[in-house]
């Protein structure tokens, strides 16, 4: 396989991985995209938008399920109040910890029967490759 095609496949195979994973919680894979990516400081909803590839108008119909589900809340942007600031709910702060907790097991299951030099490895592959595709998105 190219290396393109490699990227398409693991793409696929973990979005798989996370909707078996995450089917009980009643909750999407993009819904999940969205609360992992909100620090607890809050994001603004443009930055938020460019974080997680999507545009204003798919944002704010994730964001309205994930209010009605009380995980986010929306207030004014202290530094700009012409814009608003997402913030997880004590709610959401405790289903973020979940989900965070919930990978980090799919991680560990995904290197069960590995030696420490191929974790190790794995995990410099995985950031130098999450470097490249942070500096593709700027492009």
């Amino acid at each position: 396989m190219e290396f393109g095609e490699l990227l398409n496949q693991l793409l696929i195979d973990l979005q798989s991985l996370f909707r078996k994973s995450f089917k009980k919680s009643k909750i999407t894979l993009s819904q999940i995209t969205l609360i992992t990516s909100i620090p607890l400081r809050g994001l603004d909803m443009t930055s938020l938008s460019k974080k997680i590839g999507v545009d204003n108008s798919t944002l704010t119909r994730l964001i309205d399920l994930l209010v009605k589900k009380e995980l986010l809340v929306r207030i004014n942007n202290p530094k700009d109040g012409r814009s608003k600031l997402i913030l997880l709910t004590t709610k959401g702060v405790s289903f973020k910890r979940e989900v965070e907790s919930k990978i980090d097991k799919i991680g560990k299951e995904i290197h069960t029967n590995n030696n420490l030099d191929k974790y190790d490895q794995s995990k410099d592959f995985l950031n130098a490759l999450h470097w490249e595709i942070n500096k593709a998105k700027l492009k």
